[in-house]
């Protein structure tokens, strides 16, 4: 079963989405990251390669050699999520 979980940044601080660690996530599980001024919404993806582009595509610092998460952007219309960038 996919989990949420909850970060404070995007990068390089403590509660930050890129320290969450690679093992503790799995494919479909989401993010929703809240800064000072902006909310971020994430899926992570299990078996992906591609480079970070931040802010679009996160690796984990920790054990997430394959695995990225990726920003999801939210169609106002349908209230749709859909992933950010090429899969």
């Amino acid at each position: 079963m996919s989990k949420i979980l909850g970060a404070i940044a995007l990068k390089g601080s403590t509660g930050a989405l890129d320290q969450i660690n690679g093992s503790d996530v799995l494919e479909g599980d989401a993010a929703l990251v809240v800064t000072n001024d902006k909310f971020y919404f994430y899926k992570l993806f299990d078996n992906d390669t591609v480079p970070e582009d931040f802010p679009y595509i996160i690796a984990p610092v920790n054990n997430g050699s394959r695995k990225r998460w990726r920003m999801l952007t939210l169609d106002r219309a349908t209230g749709n999520f859909s992933v950010t960038g090429n899969i």
